[in-house]
């Protein structure tokens, strides 16, 4: 559940080793991975095969995988043009200050991490990647921006019980105070969710607010990401970053001391300031008629999430039917054979045009679409993913940005399915922050016209 394991071929005789599993996985489309359907917009940087470069592959395979070249030819990527343009510089790394193990007693660990890159000037943040040094316990990980005025608040809760950066399952949670121009927005929080919902997560604790600022993050299968059409985020001295880390433990803890290398421009550079939208949606997906664990009662399942996870884990979910009009029993209804779906409409928050889109759900994710103005006479979807792989999350640029105005509703549908994960036991299954919960998750990111 941690995402696909990686392996190096160094040489023709390493590819010609394991040519029958490269036939397979190139004719099963499973790679390369691009679970992206080509409904909807054009997406950038694509890594999908056409049809004749799959078959010059499934027929070298099935002949052998015989090699025209001596064996020990190097194997040198030669990235596309595109591929290029799409990858940051690494201009400044930074790392957790330590490495952290959790504890066995905690399945799902949320820690974060203060990164400071010690900017004495304004700059802008162009683009990213998220490196973890034991990708087997990290399921996810987020990015906030936090000025300089809030992070006398932060370190004094870093290593307050001991170990390296602090417990912090509903993200920084900072106290209140104006947001940065161009960083994250939580649109549960602006169209007001009940309790206060922050950006990518749930409720803020007691005595915080809603915690806005989320400006980018990892995922099983996402690559490096740059930010389009000369965009970036408006940093200032002083500010930080904290990372979130989100670690699974399905055995013993092992200690992880991720790396964020960020591409960085001047603040005087000609850039505009890019708006991060994460919108979230309510997950209600029963258990099959006959089941009879005890977590199979909804209000068994949301005192369990309560129990785990404090009063966050618990209120997210209302909270979230509340905010899209929806009620359990309506979303409960459309559990059939296993499967269950959701959606959620949102209105844009500003003029701009969309240059990104990514969905966010876990293991019993079955399909994702992101789509603008989904009841009027020609709707466009941004992102339509109709086989969900968590081992694949990925990042995707428009090969054209997509003009929206604020006021415009976007409309994002998940499902899930039982089948996925059918020795799993059973229980009702909320939108939570464990990784046998469930999610329905999206980020955009927009470039304001002004």
């Amino acid at each position: 559940e941690s995402g696909a394991e990686h392996w190096q071929l160094d040489t023709a005789a390493d590819a010609s080793q394991i040519a029958e599993g490269i036939g397979t996985v190139v004719k099963s489309g499973y790679m390369p991975p691009w679970p992206a359907s080509e409904v909807g917009v054009p997406l950038a940087h694509s890594k999908r095969l056409d049809n004749s470069s799959i078959a010059q592959l499934v027929d070298w395979a099935a002949a052998g995988g015989k090699l025209d070249v001596p064996a020990e030819t190097p194997i040198i990527p030669t990235p596309s043009r595109a591929s290029k343009t799409a990858t940051p510089r690494d201009d400044v790394t930074l790392r957790m200050p330590e490495a952290y193990a959790g504890s066995a007693d905690v399945r799902d660990d949320y820690r974060c991490f203060i990164l400071d890159p010690k900017f004495t000037s304004a700059t802008f943040m162009t683009g990213y990647s998220v490196t973890p040094t034991e990708r087997s316990v990290v399921h996810h990980s987020q990015i906030f921006h936090i000025t300089a005025d809030q992070v006398d608040s932060i370190q004094m809760r870093s290593g307050s019980d001991g170990k390296p950066g602090w417990s912090c399952l509903a993200g920084p949670t900072l106290p209140s105070g104006p947001r940065p121009q161009g960083s994250g927005t939580g649109q549960a929080l602006a169209q007001g969710a009940p309790g206060g919902m922050p950006t990518g997560g749930p409720p803020a604790g007691a005595g915080g607010a809603p915690n806005a600022g989320v400006i980018a993050g990892w995922a099983p299968g996402q690559d490096p990401v740059r930010f389009p059409l000369r965009s970036g985020i408006l940093m200032q001295p002083g500010d930080v970053l904290v990372l979130q880390m989100h670690y699974h433990y399905e055995s013993k803890p092992v200690a992880d001391r991720t790396t964020v290398k960020i591409e960085v421009e001047p603040g005087t550079a000609d850039l505009k300031a890019l708006t991060i939208v994460n919108p979230l949606g309510p997950v209600e997906i029963p258990c099959d008629a006959g089941a009879t664990e005890p977590l199979c009662d909804r209000e068994a399942s949301l005192a369990e999430a309560g129990r785990l996870y404090g009063r966050p884990g618990s209120a997210i979910e209302p909270a979230l039917l509340g905010l899209c009009g929806r009620t359990a029993s309506e979303l409960a209804a459309t559990y059939n054979d296993g499967t269950a779906s959701s959606s959620c409409d949102y209105k844009v928050p500003v003029d701009g045009q969309i240059v990104s889109t990514m969905g966010h759900m876990h293991t019993l994710g079955s399909t994702f679409r992101l789509t603008l103005e989904p009841d009027g006479p020609s709707p466009t979807v941004l992102l339509d993913i109709p086989q969900w792989d968590f081992d694949w999350q990925m990042n995707y640029d428009l090969q054209t940005p997509v003009h929206v105005t604020a006021g415009q509703t976007i409309r994002m549908d998940c499902s899930w399915d039982r089948k996925n994960e059918p020795r799993r036991p059973q229980k009702y299954v909320i939108f939570a922050e464990g990784t046998e919960d469930e999610m329905c998750f999206s980020t955009y990111a927009i470039v304001p016209d002004k």
